[in-house]
């Protein structure tokens, strides 16, 4: 539900989370994110910037523009338990794949703008690997959310759940960025939380 009050007072509404949950024979506690699950470039440049500590404020711009430099690839398949994977999509070499609970990562970019903060989904977003010009494109492209438009080179989907098994050396402890910290495992089952937490909005 939602709360009232005086004009200009914050209001309240129910809002999703989402959960990375281990898979079967794995015994790891789940862990919660408030928005954002990220395998791919969100944890090398969580990594990098950590390793960057030197730098100081800078550290995680600088991190991103030297993994943007790089252009590495992940390999993964993901699973959709409920419905169809997007056609050409259940494996291919990635540069990204993101859940999000809300529209914004970080402050101000918009990159999953269809998202609804209590609609049961998680908006899934992935970048697949293509030219370096072209991931560039892409990420300038995201600060507006115009990103989604590039449909050779981003897929977005809105699902419950979904399982995300990166090859094998991409797998293990450390390797999944949740909501800014490098503490997610993989491979891992991701899904929504409806409705898990009490939140604070802006009145309308």
């Amino acid at each position: 539900g939602g709360g009232g009050g005086a004009d200009g007072a914050a209001e309240t509404k129910d809002a999703d989370l989402d959960a990375a949950t281990p898979m079967p024979g794995d015994f790891r506690k789940p862990i919660f994110a408030a928005n954002i699950v990220g395998f791919g470039l969100p944890a090398t440049v969580l990594g990098t910037a950590n390793d960057l500590r030197c730098c100081g404020s800078a550290q995680y711009n600088l991190a991103a523009y030297l993994s943007l430099i790089k252009n590495k690839s992940y390999a993964a398949t993901v699973e959709f338990p409920d419905e169809g994977a997007p056609d050409g999509w259940r494996e291919m070499p990635l540069v990204m794949l993101q859940g999000q609970a809300s529209i914004h990562m970080g402050e101000k970019m918009p990159f999953c703008p269809r998202a609804k903060v209590d609609d049961g989904l998680l908006d899934l977003v992935a970048i697949k690997h293509g030219s370096r010009g072209a991931l560039i494109g892409v990420m300038e492209d995201a600060k507006n959310g115009k990103h989604i438009d590039h449909t050779d080179d981003t897929v977005y989907v809105q699902t419950k759940e979904y399982v995300l098994r990166p090859a094998e050396a991409l797998t293990g402890e450390n390797t999944i960025n949740v909501d800014g910290e490098l503490i997610g495992f993989s491979p891992c089952r991701v899904r929504a939380v409806p409705r898990a937490v009490r939140i604070f909005t802006a009145p309308e």
